[in-house]
């Protein structure tokens, strides 16, 4: 039995820890950062 099989016959629920931390315009485009309250992590991304 693998981890996640596991887990679903306990009924467990996760919630994923991350969170929208800035949102910058850049000219007609959105560069949104995302992280966790858990750990100096950060994602970059740009959206048209």
């Amino acid at each position: 039995m693998d981890l996640f099989s596991a887990v679903a016959e306990k009924d467990v629920t996760f919630r994923v820890a991350r969170r929208l931390k800035d949102v910058v315009k850049d000219v007609n485009r959105l560069k949104v950062t995302i992280g966790t309250d858990y750990s100096n992590f950060t994602s970059e991304m740009t959206y048209d």
